[in-house]
């Protein structure tokens, strides 16, 4: 894809003007005040973005950005013996250290950091609403989010598969627009100890709180619970939901298969704690017929919605909710732009991922405004690699380095 010259102009006039104006008061807040400091928070959030536009570990990206790391030839040793090169680590000292940025982080509480990140991914939807992206309302998806994490702390960890060389997992429930707009509208650390009615509810405020207007939200299965109905209910949220196939489920997916149940259901759903009336939708795989058992030739969905119509239901549900596989690419996207760490404080972590994704949702308006539309964008027409080389070279211009990425922009 050929990148033209607008599309340079609003990255690299427009993208790094939204950071710095957006993201300078979160970062201010953890550098030193003093007048007369060294690094100011306009350095940490240069630097930060530069590690996610690498898409490396804090301190390989820093010490690249430094020339820290690197050895110096010396054309006509002193002595006899001395080795033709020397390790210099002070070429660029008007650039902060990784261990400058660690040591202020660690100072603030995980709260506190979080807090920050958070408010930076509330500041880009923000403008991306002021932009004119969302005026109408949306189809959202709730989803977890595990990130490999070599912690010893199994408070604020859970278990899942292996990956990256650990069952230890730092996790997130992430809520993204899953229409033509892939858009991070929050994500919350949970553990163990959280359970998912909770965080739908905190998740569904959050999106309230930004007064974005939701059409639909979309859950897979793990959510399907008497508690997680409650507050769906409750918070009178439009929604679509993959069920669980207990042994009711499953009978009534045999007698529709059979042609003596109905597709559409009213299903009392009971459990220890309470019951609560759903809809239920019975839809048949695409590739039901690579499938033995009965059960799994079909999907079956539970739904909240304003059509009456069986006929609509039918035809509109099942293509809505295969929008949830959307989140998937807004996780792929937040990965391309991570700023990782191997920090073992889970402040610094979260801090960092939710800058990611609030650096995500910036490359999200770029290809907004470089799309000129009215009400979002269909294919993005700025690559990542173009956007991340681009922000790149600003911030190599602001202190007269170059800094390169692997990936050129097309």
């Amino acid at each position: 894809m050929r990148t033209n010259t607008s599309h340079q102009l609003i990255v690299k006039e427009g993208v790094y003007k939204d950071a710095k104006q957006l993201f300078t008061p979160m970062f201010s807040t953890l550098a030193s005040q003093k007048h007369n400091a060294l690094y100011t928070g306009l350095d940490m959030l240069n630097m930060t973005l530069s590690v996610a536009a690498m898409n490396k570990f804090v301190s390989p990206a820093y010490n690249s950005v430094r020339n820290s790391d690197t050895k110096v030839k010396i054309k006509d040793p002193i002595w006899e013996g001395l080795e033709s090169s020397i390790h210099d680590t002070s070429i660029n000292t008007n650039i902060p250290t990784p261990h400058w940025l660690f040591d202020r982080l660690k100072q603030y509480t995980q709260e506190h950091l979080f807090g920050q990140g958070d408010q930076m991914v509330i500041a880009t939807v923000q403008r991306c609403i002021e932009a004119g992206m969302l005026k109408k309302s949306v189809t959202i998806a709730i989803d977890g989010h595990n990130i490999p994490c070599h912690s010893n702390n199994e408070e604020l960890t859970i278990k899942s598969k292996p990956k990256g060389g650990t069952s230890k997992m730092e996790a997130y429930v992430t809520i993204q627009i899953v229409d033509d707009v892939r858009l991070t509208l929050a994500a919350l650390p949970h553990t163990k100890d959280d359970n998912n009615a909770g965080l739908v509810r905190r998740t569904i405020g959050n999106i309230r709180d930004l007064n974005v207007k939701v059409k639909k939200l979309l859950l897979d299965r793990g959510y399907y619970s008497i508690n997680v109905l409650k507050v769906l209910h409750e918070m009178r949220m439009p929604y679509i939901m993959m069920v669980k196939k207990s042994k009711p489920i499953q009978r009534l997916v045999k007698d529709y298969h059979n042609g003596i149940g109905k597709q559409t259901v009213q299903y009392t759903v009971k459990s220890k704690n309470g019951s609560e009336r759903i809809r239920l939708l019975i839809v048949k795989r695409k590739d039901a017929d690579s499938h033995k058992k009965i059960t799994d030739k079909y999907v079956v969905l539970a739904y909240r919605s304003r059509r009456k119509k069986v006929k609509d239901i039918i035809a509109d549900i099942p293509e809505e909710y295969r929008k949830r596989w959307g989140i998937e690419t807004g996780y792929r996207n937040i990965g391309f732009m991570r700023a990782k760490t191997r920090s073992m404080i889970p402040g610094v972590r979260q801090f960092l991922f939710l800058f990611s994704a609030a650096v995500t949702n910036l490359w999200t308006l770029a290809n907004y405004g470089a799309a000129g539309v009215k009400d979002g964008i269909i294919t993005p027409t700025i690559t990542i690699e173009f956007f991340k080389t681009h922000l790149l070279k600003k911030i190599g211009e602001i202190y007269k380095i170059d800094i390169e990425l692997s990936a050129a922009p097309d």
